[in-house]
């Protein structure tokens, strides 16, 4: 996602970098004042400065030498969510944090009743 987020970044100063070179080209070409004792302009000169007055060229990506250096906030989602599981199937017994609760680490979320842990309890407890 980074990747795609430079990649938007660099095509718009790209296009901007282009605009901006275009308005600047336009504005300082501009024409000679026509005199008052020559009212009348050739064909062949008014044809020139109309082919010259705007100039056309195919845009293509290009890479930009240097880095770009920007300020960024990074957003963390607010509500961090983790899915946790049993490791063992059962029973839950007691419920000591619910759904959307803030929880610190190492802290009891339930009691869980299961045959399981009982049957591995028992066998612990034997050997």
């Amino acid at each position: 996602m980074p990747d795609m987020s430079c990649k938007k970044i660099t095509q718009v100063l790209l296009i901007a970098s282009l605009l901006v070179a275009t308005i600047c080209v336009g504005c300082s070409k501009g024409t000679a004042p026509a005199s008052p004792a020559n009212s009348q302009t050739s064909p062949a000169t008014t044809e020139s400065a109309a082919s010259h007055a705007i100039e056309t060229e195919i845009v293509q990506p290009q890479s930009i030498a240097g880095t770009i250096l920007a300020t960024g906030k990074i957003l963390v989602p607010e509500d961090r969510m983790a899915n946790i599981g049993p490791v063992n199937g059962g029973r839950l017994v007691r419920l000591y944090a619910g759904q959307g609760s803030t929880v610190n680490k190492g802290q009891k979320l339930a009691d869980l009743e299961s045959a399981d842990i009982n049957q591995a309890e028992a066998d612990y407890l034997k050997a």
